[in-house]
C-alpha cells in the first residue's frame, strides 16, 4: 500500500521567524518538488528559496512539499502587468494552471482577477479573496449543477461556449 504523505502550499512571501502554510490534501508520492527559484546562496550550499532554506521547509512541512517563491511570482506578475503599460487591461488568473490557495491569494493581492473552468475552481478563488465580481466562469462543459450555481453568484462574467448553453443560463436567469 502507498505511503500517505503530507502535502502542503507555501507561500515563501508569507515566511518570517518560521514557516507557514496550509494542509491542503493527502498525496502517495515520495519526493521534494520545488518549482519558482532555488539558488544556492554565495555563503553556503543549501538550496534556499525566498531566502529560506528548503531543508528548513521540508524539516516543518514533511515532505513531499511544494514550494513557490513569492518573490518570483510578483516579479513576473508585474513584468506582465508593466508591458501594459497605461493601456487599460486586467491580468487574470487560470486557476486551472495551479489553483493552490496561497499562489491564487499572492496574485489577487497583486491586483489579479480570476478565471476559473468549474465551480469547485470558483471556491478556490472566493477563499483566495477574490470578490465575485472578479471571478469569470470559463471552460467547455459546464454541467447545469455548476450553471445553476454560478449565474446568482454576481460573477463577471460566464464564458459561453454554445447556443444550448446560453439558453440554459438565460432560462437559470430568468427563473431568479
Amino acid at each position: 500500500s502507498p505511503r500517505r504523505q503530507r502535502w502542503m502550499s507555501v507561500s515563501t512571501s508569507s515566511f518570517g521567524a518560521g514557516v507557514s502554510g496550509a494542509m491542503k490534501e493527502r498525496v502517495s508520492i515520495g519526493y521534494i518538488a520545488v518549482a519558482g527559484i532555488a539558488r544556492v546562496p554565495p555563503s553556503s550550499g543549501d538550496l534556499s528559496c525566498d531566502g529560506v532554506p528548503l531543508a528548513d521547509i521540508a524539516a516543518a512541512a514533511g515532505t513531499p512539499v511544494y514550494v513557490y517563491s513569492g518573490a518570483e511570482i510578483a516579479a513576473r506578475y508585474r513584468a506582465i502587468d508593466e508591458a501594459f503599460g497605461a493601456y487599460p487591461h486586467r491580468l487574470h488568473y487560470a486557476l486551472k494552471a495551479n489553483s493552490t490557495l496561497a499562489i491564487a491569494a499572492t496574485l489577487r493581492q497583486l491586483g489579479a482577477a480570476a478565471d476559473a473552468n468549474s465551480i469547485w475552481e470558483i471556491e478556490v478563488a472566493r477563499r483566495a479573496g477574490f470578490d465575485t465580481a472578479d471571478i469569470v466562469f470559463t471552460g467547455v462543459g459546464k454541467s447545469a449543477d455548476e450553471l445553476e450555481c454560478a449565474v446568482p453568484m454576481g460573477l463577471k462574467a460566464i464564458n459561453v461556449e454554445s447556443a444550448g448553453e446560453l439558453d440554459r443560463i438565460e432560462a437559470i436567469a430568468v427563473r431568479r
